[in-house]
Formats: structure tokens, C-alpha cells, sequence
């Protein structure tokens, strides 16, 4: 199994302090899941909450 990608639209602007996050686009970052255990981790879950709360943010202004 190679894993999944799971894309982040402004993905440079969400927090990432264990750097999960990769690529080198403007907007776009993405972050790999490679096994099992990746799914249940703290940081994935605070990047996924940090990434919800952000999406509302834009759905107000806009």
C-alpha cells in the first residue's frame, strides 16, 4: 500500500508544528497517510479541526 493524500485548500495557512504538511505550492498542502495508525494521530486530528474551523471563517466573509 503506497497510502493516501489528503489535500488541503490554503493549506499554508494552517498551523503545522510536528510538519506533517508537504508540498511547495501557494494554497495547496498536502499530508500523507501511510499506515493505519497515521488516521488516529493527534496531529492529523488538530490539522483536520484547525482546517474545518478555517473552511467556516472563509464561508462568513464570503
Amino acid at each position: 500500500m503506497k497510502g493516501l493524500k489528503l489535500g488541503f485548500y490554503r493549506g499554508v495557512d494552517l498551523p503545522d508544528p510536528k510538519q506533517l504538511l508537504k508540498g511547495s505550492g501557494k494554497i495547496f498542502r498536502y499530508l500523507e497517510i501511510k499506515a493505519p495508525e497515521d488516521i488516529n494521530s493527534n496531529a492529523l486530528s488538530t490539522i483536520l479541526k484547525e482546517a474545518y474551523e478555517a473552511y467556516k471563517t472563509r464561508k462568513l466573509i464570503d
